[in-house]
């Protein structure tokens, strides 16, 4: 079954719309003052030295309709025939997706010039067209476009000349002077085939008017140029753009320009490239065309970075294609008081009911912005574009519609396109279910966590579960929608997920760190939990936690779900703790208890102070834990460890204390080779060291690097923090990256917990370099899911369109679906053999649950109808044939509002089927007892919701919800 998928901008966000503003500035918005009417924007189908280097997925990234929707490519002529062939498969894939090319000679082939330098074959520097071969000349680009045409990658619009009255030194180009370019265009209109236009004069800049207004004195001239192009180097007076326009009432198009490489791949440059482009549409000009797409287009914005992901010059020239083409310049007028005041221009549909206006606030202070409109509108949609969020695309229609006057509040820093529409919003026609697409891939088990920002990993197993935590960024980002860098000054809980097979994993939602010790806390960071089981028989949890950069404290509970309490009422390790010492932060605690039940706490960071140096800080620290693992037993003591930065983390491996730590991003200038190691640590990457007598820092010895900086592999750079965990028989590195928020398209810093198998050596505590990826761990087979038994929907290993919410019991959570095409896929769920007869999920909303084995797109084996305006099991007969193992999805159509999922089972057709009428009236040899969380328990529980199992003597198994009442 093919469905439309489509990218869901982001879950759990608010506005792109700050609530308050302070400085008031205003925009009157004139419809009936109308100027020119906006063809388009793109840039070159090469790079900057003429390379045919694109690829089908840059183009359909930069042109096609999910992408930035730009409509027009450039390309070179290149003066030997023989390399013809180049760009046509860029010009391919970009007509498929509707764009207008226009092709440029650099310079005319070799023998249709004069006073030209030869340099190889066909190609040239310097030089003027020879006028006897004017006629040639024109006949041999009408042979290109022909040329191309036979490839299937036909020429829209064909250029006379790049840059041509432009000569400086080593220059492939050719000169015309204002006669020759009259003779020229004369020749070409009259041999190029109608169906192609012809561009003129494409100046290079700063005598471009003087040019232009001569040219435009020919009647032939006027009639003959299709499309007039120029390039702005160097251009102050803009004025010949609407004069020309004016006499030849034909459109004008910016065809080239390029920032210099040291002034793009920052926020200022993006600011700058905006009101550039900006201006050329103030100007007059009805196109504009980048010159060196491939390299600040994508990555990092120059040259660096991910080739295949966009970068913010791409998504500022991507809200004017998106908002301002096919539409008419209207006259705007801005009045802001401001000493960097909003800047912008307007633009209104040929029917007068829709009309985008760009707004820059380059300021660092919020702007409240009056519209006065000339309808009232119905609809109003925001894209923002800031240093953080990239084209963010929200429904604003609440706070702004059903006005005239709307009084739009705007970030600071930030770059606005805002749409207005007249009309009601036309009820679509049915179409194609649309499924959302995940940021997470199917083939990938990291991040963790499809769905939510968090980092900062720690683990602790407990009855054969792996449960995890870390800093909630999420918080984070929700307090601002993403719009601002992640700050952490926001968070004040901590994340909890769990799982049994390593690839999919149940959210468990958050502690509530305000609730638990909200007198004295600021913020909470980086966790670190260990357990042991105490005198009353009980497994006592110990979590600590950065209280912001200030100090350690830690939480206790009798389950790793909590509910959790506070044992001292204050940090366990401040500021004012003796024996800090050149420890100037001492946070980020990694704690562990060795072999002979004693607890150890390593802690501190920051960068050095005056006593310390860049390769030896002096601010890592140790200290023994008291026997109630919330006191301190020792004095605390400095670990010498090179480069130390933060993210401490403490393990024992054969008797000894295994530290690892977070290197510092400070320049390695004196690397003494410390424990034999010969090669530095390399920036922010997680290394570690060794001791049998940890108060001694003379005892620790440093063993090397084993994680570098998940930069080094693709991701983000960024902070680096890890926590090394066995489970089973096997080690497995947790750590962070900014992987979730680079497929969202975000750059704030926001972080997600992965992770990947470790090759350790016990006896020789020798940890193997892992590599971040997102292929992640391989399922334990052992663990895989069983259908059969009742399953929570928050255990999942991707999704798309989702977020979670707290349910019933601490630690349980149910899956939200906000709208129709979201979706779960739960990995590696074993049928058996003996296929399936029914199933059932408990669910509240309405809509259709359809359920897919191994491909969102497969044809659904059951389809579930649903409308339970409160929580209730909703089942259906499917009796199939399904067998082995297999990927589940759980995909929600035509839903009507919010949609709650809070469990899943199927009931099978053999000896293991639930509900099998004979077992009813037989003993069973054993109970387990459940919490909806899955978190499994020693007794039936006195009250509330739980799930028993009841174990039958031919094998087969039953599992019901009860609940209790005391």
């Amino acid at each position: 079954m093919k469905r439309m998928i489509t990218l869901l901008y982001a879950t759990a966000l608010t506005g792109c719309i700050p609530l308050c503003a302070q400085r008031t500035a205003s925009v009157s918005l004139d419809p009936e003052t109308r100027f020119q009417k906006i063809d388009g924007f793109g840039g070159c189908g090469m790079n900057g030295q003429w390379a045919d280097v694109y690829t089908q997925e840059q183009v359909d990234l930069l042109w096609g309709p999910d992408g930035m929707g730009y409509n027009i490519m450039r390309i070179r002529i290149n003066p030997d025939e023989s390399n013809w062939k180049s760009y046509v498969n860029a010009v391919k894939w970009a007509k498929a997706h509707g764009a207008t090319v226009f092709a440029s000679p650099w310079t005319p082939p070799y023998r249709f010039k004069v006073g030209a330098e030869q340099t190889w074959g066909e190609s040239s520097n310097h030089g003027h067209i020879n006028t006897d071969s004017i006629e040639s000349y024109a006949k041999w680009l009408e042979r290109y476009r022909q040329f191309m045409e036979d490839q299937g990658a036909a020429i829209d619009i064909l250029s006379v000349q790049n840059e041509s009255d432009y000569d400086p030194e080593g220059y492939e180009g050719c000169l015309y002077t204002v006669d020759e370019m009259t003779r020229m265009v004369t020749a070409l209109r009259q041999h190029l085939s109608p169906e192609c236009k012809v561009m003129a004069p494409e100046c290079f800049g700063w005598d471009s008017h003087k040019y232009n207004r001569e040219l435009v004195k020919s009647a032939a001239m006027r009639n003959s140029i299709d499309i007039w192009g120029n390039h702005i180097y160097g251009v102050n007076d803009m004025t010949y753009v609407d004069y020309v326009r004016s006499l030849t009432k034909r459109p004008m198009w910016m065809t080239e320009y390029i920032f210099d490489e040291d002034k793009v791949g920052t926020w200022e440059s993006a600011c700058e490239f905006q009101e550039q482009i900006d201006s050329c549409m103030r100007a007059g000009f009805s196109a504009y065309v980048y010159y060196n797409m491939i390299n600040h287009m994508f990555g990092d914005g120059k040259g660096g970075g991910n080739a295949s992901e966009l970068s913010t010059f791409a998504y500022v020239l991507g809200h004017y294609a998106r908002y301002a083409t096919g539409m008419t310049r209207i006259k705007s007028s801005f009045s802001d008081k401001g000493k960097t005041p909003v800047n912008g221009s307007a633009y209104v549909s040929e029917n007068g009911d829709t009309l985008s206006l760009f707004v820059l606030n380059r300021s660092s202070e919020p702007v409240k912005l009056k519209a006065n409109l000339p309808f009232e509108s119905r609809q109003v949609h925001a894209a923002l574009t800031n240093a953080t969020r990239n084209r963010f695309v929200q429904d604003v229609s609440t706070q702004y519609a059903g006005t005239a006057s709307p009084e739009i509040d705007l970030l600071g820093n930030a770059f606005y396109t805002l749409q207005f529409i007249r009309t009601e919003a036309e009820t679509p026609e049915p179409s194609e279910p649309t499924v959302m697409e995940a940021y997470k891939k199917t083939t990938e088990v990291n991040p963790l966590n499809p769905y939510r920002f968090c980092a900062d990993p720690t683990s602790v197993e407990y009855e054969g579960r792996l449960y995890v935590y870390g800093t909630n960024d999420q918080q984070e980002f929700n307090a601002t929608g993403g719009l601002t860098s992640n700050t952490y000054g926001k968070i004040r809980s901590l994340v909890v997920m769990s799982t049994e097979d390593l690839v999919n994993w149940t959210y468990h939602g958050t502690i509530d760190m305000t609730a638990v010790c909200g007198q004295w806390l600021n913020a909470s960071w980086a966790p670190s939990i260990v357990s042991r089981e105490e005198a009353d028989g009980k497994t006592h949890f110990y979590l600590y936690f950065s209280n912001s950069g200030g100090g350690v404290g830690v939480i206790t509970s009798t389950s790793p779900l909590g509910p959790w309490t506070d044992p001292l009422g204050k940090n366990l390790i401040s500021g004012s703790t003796p024996g800090l010492g050149l420890c100037s932060t001492p946070f980020d605690p990694g704690v562990v208890i060795d072999n002979d039940g004693t607890g150890w706490l390593a802690f501190g960071g920051g960068n050095p102070n005056a006593e310390g140096t860049e390769l030896m800080p002096g601010n890592a620290r140790i200290v023994r834990l008291g026997k109630d693992m919330i006191s301190l037993d020792s004095d605390i003591m400095p670990i010498p460890a090179p480069y130390h930065f933060e993210a401490n983390e403490l393990n024992v491996m054969g008797g000894k204390l295994v530290y690892s730590y977070c290197t510092s991003w400070r320049e390695r200038t004196n690397w003494p080779s410390y424990g034999g190691i010969s090669e530095a640590p390399s920036a922010c990457s997680i290394c570690y060291m060794v001791s049998d007598t940890p108060l001694d820092p003379d005892s620790w010895t440093y063993k090397g690097e084993y994680l570098a900086n998940p930069g080094t592999f693709g991701y983000p750079y960024g902070n680096n923090h890890s926590h090394l965990q066995k489970f089973g028989n096997a080690y497995y590195l947790l750590y962070h990256t900014q992987g979730l928020e680079q497929q969202m398209a975000i750059n704030g810093g926001y972080r997600s917990i992965a992770m990947n198998k470790c090759t350790v050596v016990e006896r020789s505590q020798r940890i193997n370099a892992v590599t971040a990826s997102p292929t992640g761990v391989l399922q334990l087979t052992a663990k895989r899911v069983d259908p059969f038994v009742l399953q929570q929907a928050e255990n999942l290993c991707t999704a798309a369109g989702v977020n979670a919410e707290s349910y019933g019991e601490t630690g349980n959570t149910r899956i939200c679906i906000p709208q129709s095409g979201g979706w779960t896929m739960v990995k590696g769920v074993v049928f058996g053999t003996d296929g399936i007869e029914k199933f059932t999920a408990n669910l509240q909303g309405e809509g259709t649950l359809e359920i897919c084995l191994d491909d969102i797109e497969a044809e659904p084996v059951a389809s579930l109808d649903f409308s339970t305006p409160e929580a209730a099991e909703v089942s259906i007969d499917c009796p199939t044939s399904i067998t082995g193992s297999h990927d589940v999805y759980f995909l929600f159509t035509e839903t009507r509002g919010e949609v709650k999922f809070d469990t899943w089972q199927f009931d099978g057709k053999g000896p293991d089927a639930i509900t099998n009428t004979e077992m009813e009236d037989s003993t069973p040899l054993r109970y387990e007892y459940y919490l909806p969380n899955g978190m499994r328990l020693t007794e039936r529980p006195a009250t509330g919701m739980y799930i028993r199992k009841a174990y039958y003597s031919d094998g087969s198994v039953k599992t019901d919800k009860k609940f209790s009442e005391q």
